[in-house]
């Protein structure tokens, strides 16, 4: 059975196509043979998430019932060196493809490198398709490891702009089965295995099947919520045209709070920039998983990343600044405690740079000799008001201040002490958008969250969006897996207005992680597929890189994973309990020298932390909200709880006694 997966009418799907007929023509019957014996998935356009590279034209994945040959058209030899002339056995195959339309007169050959001509907005020049294609390889077998299968990944680059091409490793636009098989086997050292050679991936059927049972041969469909957010992106409006209009020559900053569309705005400029201009971007987090989020919903888009066409990359930050200082030999690779010296070797990097021990020359250098990681015309920062100073100095330096769009949340910070983007760069080279309104809420959620911030004496206003109205809030007392009805109720509803289960946002306290075989693992994931539902659990790193790739997957998150991102119906169990992990956290760390100064008390300095940090996740839905708290007695408890209660027109309490209206105070110590 061959299954091609992807979008028709790309020059990537065409070479899936043309690549199944080749193996349909080789192997007789392969296209009726029961996938149980014999299956080849081939995926055009894959996305990758989270790897140096993120685009591959295509992936072949296949594994070939016994007495599968073919003869060799060109030179093959194994790995003593020794010149092969008999038929060669296939038995898997995992292969990366890349494609390439150029003509005769934009491809260069050096010895066994292809070197093809590229244009992005007003750059031109060459590069190295042969070095893009073993990229992709690599990419690829990480990405297979991460997933716990280990498998030889091959490679081809498919030139269908030239007629025939002999180099090892690519073909040309007219080949069929052997000479594709030829190509492949040609790039690589084949096996002698008993009397035959053979070509091969994996060394076991089973390890194979599981690899074409990965998430990375799921089609990406949209859901209702994505082609909006889709649409948001893709549409002009007043204020993304001023910031558009802006970039490279101003730094500029969004600065509102959660929800009030700072990250659908830069995402707007970025995808303008790449589609009028040809420009590449590169948007830099420190969430996990809005990295994913952003990952997937430019993968819908069909916004390429590669340096040839321009596009967008999404990258965490950490992983971004890692490179560049390896790059720079400030560390090795080697190196274990980067993440404990990470400041210092930020400093270090940033005096090298300003004592010009690093030059521009040499920051060049670095963009081109790997241009698919450093390369871009334009940064966005997301939340810009949660980087350390020496972080802030040395992008700038990279890349130039007026090339930056960053998104300040105000007051939603979580690693320490507010940087100064704006230092160093004249008054005339910057930008401030403020952003009041509330985008992204209905009214009710709006008023809620501003209910909260009132009673709490939080720095937290927006304007309610009084076009987008409803919103409804239930407060249960007891774990959220212990409501299934209630569950139910919430996806049915979720469904009734158009929506999936992808648009469903979990989060949930350190307390209901756990690890298993290796894996993080939340008690609410365990619960659903007990149930039979599917499940995206973020809460472990390795899943959490890549992004879900089904609509009726239930996504799961930590709380301090939940900046960014969103849902049409968001769950946030055992809130008070992450409450108290927050002001426990906060006080534990003591009061700082200018607090001590001040006389400011700890238990206060840490309560209101803790409510700076609820008020992120309590922000992330669209139409509901759900707040189950594990002890109806706490301080949390009892005051959110007292805030509801006079906004009973669209909060429920479920599983609540009535309690008389009194004030909840905590006993500082």
């Amino acid at each position: 059975m061959i299954e091609i997966i992807g979008e028709s009418g790309t020059s990537e799907y065409e070479a899936a196509i043309a690549i199944a007929n080749a193996l349909k023509e080789q192997f007789t019957g392969i296209d009726k043979t029961p996938a149980s014996e014999e299956l080849v998935k081939i995926i055009a356009s894959a996305k990758l998430s989270g790897y140096c590279v993120s685009d591959i034209d295509v992936v072949v994945c296949a594994h070939f019932r016994d007495k599968r040959y073919f003869k060799p058209t060109r030179l093959l030899k194994d790995k003593n060196g020794k010149r092969i002339d008999k038929p060669v056995k296939v038995e898997n195959l995992v292969l990366a493809v890349e494609v390439k339309d150029h003509d005769e007169s934009k491809v260069a050959f050096n010895g066994d490198n292809i070197l093809v001509s590229y244009t992005r907005g007003a750059k031109q020049g060459q590069k190295s398709a042969t070095d893009q294609n073993i990229k992709q390889l690599h990419a690829l077998s990480g990405y297979f490891k991460d997933h716990g299968h280990e498998t030889f990944v091959h490679r081809c680059l498919f030139m269908r702009g030239l007629h025939r091409i002999r180099i090892p490793g690519a073909i040309g636009c007219s080949f069929d089965g052997k000479d594709f098989l030829s190509a492949v086997a040609a790039a690589t050292q084949l096996m002698h295995i008993g009397q035959n050679y053979v070509l091969r991936s994996v060394t076991n059927e089973t390890t194979l099947k599981q690899i074409q049972n990965s998430p990375l041969f799921n089609l990406v469909v949209p859901s209702a919520l994505d082609r909006r957010r889709m649409d948001l992106i893709t549409t002009t409006t007043k204020e993304s045209s001023s910031l558009f209009s802006e970039l490279g020559n101003k730094m500029v900053c969004l600065r509102g709070h959660g929800g009030t569309g700072k990250t659908i705005m830069f995402l707007q400029a970025a995808w303008k920039a790449f589609n009028e201009e040809g420009k590449r971007s590169v948007v830099l987090t420190y969430n996990h998983a809005l990295a994913a989020d952003i990952r997937r919903l430019l993968t819908l888009l069909r916004i390429p990343t590669d340096p040839d066409q321009g596009g967008v990359v999404v990258s965490t930050v950490m992983s971004f600044i890692y490179r560049w200082l390896t790059k720079f030999e400030v560390i090795d690779q080697t190196e274990d405690d980067f993440l404990d010296n990470y400041g210092i070797h930020c400093s270090t990097a940033l005096d090298m740079l300003t004592g010009k021990a690093i030059t521009e020359e040499d920051i060049d250098a670095v963009r081109n000799s790997d241009d698919d990681t450093f390369d871009f015309d334009l940064i966005f920062i997301d939340e810009a008001q949660d980087w350390p100073q020496a972080e802030v100095e040395l992008v700038k330096q990279l890349y130039g201040s007026t090339n930056f769009c960053i998104a300040d949340g105000i007051d939603q910070m979580i690693r320490g002490e507010r940087p100064e983007w704006s230092r160093g760069v004249p008054k005339e080279a910057r930008k401030l958008l403020p952003l009041k309104k509330c985008l992204r809420m209905k009214r009710n959620l709006s008023v809620f969250i501003n209910a909260i911030a009132n009673a709490n004496r939080l720095p937290w206003q927006v304007e309610p969006n009084n076009l987008a109205g409803g919103g409804k809030v239930k407060l249960l007392l007891t774990p959220y897996a212990n409501n299934m009805a209630l569950h139910q109720n919430l996806l049915d509803s979720a469904k009734h207005s158009g929506n999936d289960e992808i648009d469903f946002l979990f989060c949930v306290p350190p307390s209901m992680v756990k690890e298993v075989g290796g894996r993080k693992v939340s008690r609410i994931s365990e619960v659903f597929s007990e149930q039979g539902f599917q499940v995206w659990d973020g809460v472990d790193g390795t899943l959490r890189k890549d992004f879900p790739r089904q609509k009726r997957q239930f996504r799961v998150v930590q709380y301090a994973s939940t900046r960014g991102l969103e849902g049409w119906t968001v769950i946030l169990d055992g809130l008070d309990e992450y409450w108290e992990y927050c002001f426990q956290r906060r006080k534990g760390q003591g009061l700082t020298s200018g607090q001590e100064l001040a006389f400011e008390e700890i238990d206060e300095v840490a309560e209101l932390y803790a409510w700076q940090q609820v008020v992120i996740p309590l922000t992330r839905p669209i139409d509901t909200l759900v707040v189950t708290l594990y002890n109806e007695q706490s301080y949390f408890s009892k005051k959110l709880l007292e805030i509801s209660h006079g906004l009973s027109e669209f909060v429920d309490t479920i599983n609540g006694k009535p309690r008389q209206h009194c004030c909840p105070s905590r006993v500082f110590e």
